[in-house]
């Protein structure tokens, strides 16, 4: 586990002011050229850290860390509740692909 969570230290490290992982300035992967550029973060990139959470937890819980556990599961409700907020479009009934670096949706 403690490999796991170096790599969600890592992650965390990587948010931005809102609290979503970073794309822009970072090089994650996720998207490096072409139209869609610049963006903030991608909706499945903060979906993935938010689902980091969930899982986290689960481990913690498994290994005995139980208030570990609690935290992260209340964190990722937390985060849920954020990504929806942000990127979910309601005229068009669908997610964005990501916010800008401006935070607006795209």
């Amino acid at each position: 586990m403690d490999s796991v969570w170096k790599a969600y230290q890592f992650l965390r490290s990587t948010y931005d002011q809102p609290g979503f992982p970073k794309n822009f300035g970072i090089g994650h992967g996720w998207v490096e050229g072409g139209p869609l550029l610049p963006v903030e973060s991608e909706f499945y990139q903060s979906g993935l850290g938010a689902t980091a959470l969930r899982a986290l937890s689960n481990l913690a819980r498994v290994t005995g860390k139980d208030s570990v556990s609690t935290e992260l599961a209340q964190d990722f409700e937390k985060q849920a509740r954020k990504i929806n907020d942000a990127f979910w479009l309601a005229g068009k009934q669908r997610y964005a692909f990501a916010l800008g670096t401006d935070g607006k949706p795209i």
